[in-house]
């Protein structure tokens, strides 16, 4: 597993990764240590002993629940990781050399399909939980660039009102200059300051 993922972080940056055959490794190297547990049946069973039998069916349930508990992100992962442990012991069971194989080779199946039932149950929970995840991240993304341009058109909007008020001040001066001096003649004129019937406010 760990040269599985050595490999896949060397290749992983490149274009042309196939998802799919590196998806196929992993249900094989799954696939291979369920083998490998299953051998831990043909080991230890002993055909005389009913409570050997129990202790393997026990053990057997409880890495099946851990795998899927550990392995719950693809329901196909945990299926080829407690597959092989679960033939390998109902075999065992089927060959009912003691009333308990029988009675065991009738639970393990059933079992067997409510733990298949209840790891895609979590599996579809977990990829649920991802989907909202990537969708939150998605739409933090989203507000972030809308933040974003907003504090942009935000600034755009204070420079133009400043490049407003700069141009209303300049021409209120360049207007005010030539009004002041037609006011004050006007004044001029109106209060007769030269004196009356002068030539000059005509």
């Amino acid at each position: 597993a760990i040269w599985l993922k050595q490999r896949f972080r060397k290749v992983s940056a490149r274009s042309d990764l196939d998802l799919d055959t590196w998806y196929a490794r992993v249900l094989a190297l799954h696939i291979a240590i369920g083998v490998s547990w299953s051998l831990g049946i043909w080991i230890h069973w002993e055909p005389a002993n009913p409570t050997n039998h129990v202790f393997l069916f026990v053990i057997a349930l409880g890495c099946a629940a851990l795998y899927a508990v550990v392995r719950a992100g693809d329901f196909n992962i945990p299926v080829a990781g407690t597959l092989p442990l679960f033939l390998s012991l109902w075999l065992h069971f089927l060959q009912q050399a003691l009333w308990i194989d029988v009675i065991l080779s009738v639970v393990l199946p059933l079992w067997y399909l409510q733990f298949l039932r209840d790891a895609r149950n979590g599996c579809r929970v977990i990829e649920k939980s991802h989907t909202t995840q990537i969708d939150l991240e998605e739409l933090a993304a989203d507000l972030a660039h809308a933040r974003d341009d907003a504090q942009t058109q935000r600034e755009a909007a204070m420079r133009a009102s400043a490049s407003k008020s700069h141009f209303l001040a300049n021409m209120s001066h360049e207007l005010r200059t030539p009004l002041n001096a037609i006011l004050g003649f006007s004044e001029i004129i109106a209060s007769q300051g030269l004196g009356a019937n002068e030539e000059r406010y005509r």
